[in-house]
């Protein structure tokens, strides 16, 4: 992520708020102006699945419309919306669950085995 340097150092302008805010619940998150505001500002965005609260904060904030809301609406994993500048792009990726890349990758608890 972030090299913990300032822009003017020649690290990251705004290193990895993205990932910090993934794990702090998304609808407190989407209380604070300051988060908002970085939310805003932020070139670079992956949004999975949504509560439909959350949905209508990140459709106002982003200018996300109806259509690409149905990609972060009610998904299966692997699918979303990502914001890169002031393109939105929707996603689907079916990645093979049979091989070791997969066990190496997952954040779900359920699929991390032992046998790595």
């Amino acid at each position: 992520m972030g090299t913990g340097k300032s822009g003017s150092e020649g690290g990251c302008r705004k290193p990895a708020i993205i990932w910090q805010g993934a794990f702090a619940l998304p609808y407190d998150l989407l209380q604070s102006h300051t988060a908002r505001t970085m939310l805003a500002n932020s070139e670079f965005l992956v949004m999975l699945n949504q509560a439909a609260t959350n949905r209508e904060e990140l459709a106002r904030l982003l200018n996300i419309s109806d259509n690409q809301l149905s990609y972060i609406t009610n998904v299966d994993f692997g699918h979303g919306l990502l914001k890169c500048g002031s393109a939105i792009v929707p996603f689907a990726d079916s990645f093979p669950q049979h091989t070791r890349l997969f066990k190496l990758m997952t954040t779900r608890p359920e699929d991390i085995t032992s046998d790595l």
